[in-house]
């Protein structure tokens, strides 16, 4: 059995599933199994949703499609099932229900549905990059200074809706906050994602430090997420899921300093 699917977040108790499954029969008989209620868990643990699976005609490949609106049933195994989505490389799914199967003429058989289904995580968005940016002197009335793009790769078959996504961002290694960073209705799509970014940052604080810590201009920083909000709601599951991961970045400030006419190196008085 193979899953692709796209996850469009309703609210902090519900979210829109399409799901695509593809179901393997290696017999010679073709049955048809009627439609059943398939909880969802995360390998070996609580149900954290059930879905209608659709009346299936088992070929050799059968397609299924299921298009719904999906209740949370247990919050704290969806939590743990989108933090282990986001830190794992590969992530297991046990899909399990009871359906009725029919055969031309034969009796109607119960089945106990119970598959594992191995899919591919996101590996902790290995490769997470700040490809590109400005400095702002002048700031925006939202308070955005620092522009550019964000480059995420996303490793699975899943398109995940995340809504407005806030990073906050720390001198590496430390609890020093230079400012905020947000990715205004992120959509990860399977493969390659990039993404305008927004930043709000003390440049006060980033100048200090690379006059007095980063003397050659590149800034290293660790990028946290901090919130994930959808249609005016928080999605703790996305935002339990985002802070567990850090990433590990540097940025190349002096040069984006001197773009905007500030050369760190005559600031300090050390030589260019």
């Amino acid at each position: 059995m193979s899953w692709q699917g796209k996850a469009e977040d309703m609210g902090h108790d519900s979210f829109h599933l399409v799901q695509t499954s593809v179901i393997g029969n290696g017999s010679p008989y073709h049955p048809n199994l009627d439609a059943f209620n398939a909880s969802l868990s995360l390998d070996g643990g609580a149900p954290y949703a059930y879905i209608e699976i659709p009346q299936v005609h088992a070929t050799a490949q059968a397609t299924t499609v299921v298009d719904q609106d999906v209740s949370i049933t247990d919050l704290d195994a969806f939590n743990g099932y989108n933090i282990a989505v986001l830190q794992n490389e590969d992530v297991k799914l046990d899909v399990k229900g009871k359906t009725a199967l029919h055969e031309m003429r034969f009796p109607t058989t119960t089945v106990n549905y119970d598959k594992s289904v191995t899919m591919k995580g996101l590996n902790k968005l290995t490769g997470f990059n700040v490809t590109n940016f400005t400095i702002e002197l002048n700031p925006e009335p939202d308070g955005t200074n620092m522009v550019g793009t964000v480059y995420i790769p996303n490793p699975t078959a899943m398109t995940i809706s995340m809504g407005n996504v806030t990073f906050n961002n720390f001198i590496a290694s430390t609890t020093t906050l230079i400012g905020t960073t947000t990715l205004t209705n992120l959509t990860l799509v399977p493969g390659n994602n990039t993404i305008p970014m927004r930043s709000q940052v003390n440049q006060t604080l980033v100048l200090t430090q690379i006059l007095e810590n980063f003397k050659d201009g590149m800034l290293p920083i660790d990028v946290v997420g901090n919130s994930s909000v959808y249609d005016g709601q928080h999605l703790v599951y996305f935002e339990k899921a985002l802070a567990s991961v850090t990433q590990h970045i540097t940025l190349n400030v002096g040069a984006a300093l001197k773009a905007v006419g500030l050369d760190p190196s005559s600031l300090s008085g050390s030589p260019p």
